[in-house]
């Protein structure tokens, strides 16, 4: 998340193949990356180191201390779910 926002941000690399563009997944080849790249591009300024250190917080509790999800890829499973309804 930090390293392709900065990238954005300081135009190193085109923001464009990263963000949800619903067409770009029905074409053939479909661009499946989008799916999961929509959601590690952040906000500039302060949002860049905000947003990572939220996201790298709440993901280890969820991890390590939350009874629901005893296994990584329970984890994984909860986040391609919640992923997918929101893209929705």
């Amino acid at each position: 998340m930090l390293g392709l926002s900065l990238g954005v941000h300081l135009g190193l690399v085109s923001p464009a193949p990263f963000f949800w563009y619903p067409p770009a997944i029905l074409t053939l080849p479909p661009q499946v990356w989008r799916l999961v790249t929509s959601f590690l591009v952040t906000g500039p300024q302060l949002g860049i180191l905000f947003d990572t250190y939220w996201l790298y917080r709440y993901l280890m509790q969820l991890e390590v201390g939350h009874p629901k999800f005893p296994h990584t890829s329970d984890l994984v499973w909860y986040l391609v779910f919640v992923g997918g309804v929101i893209q929705v």
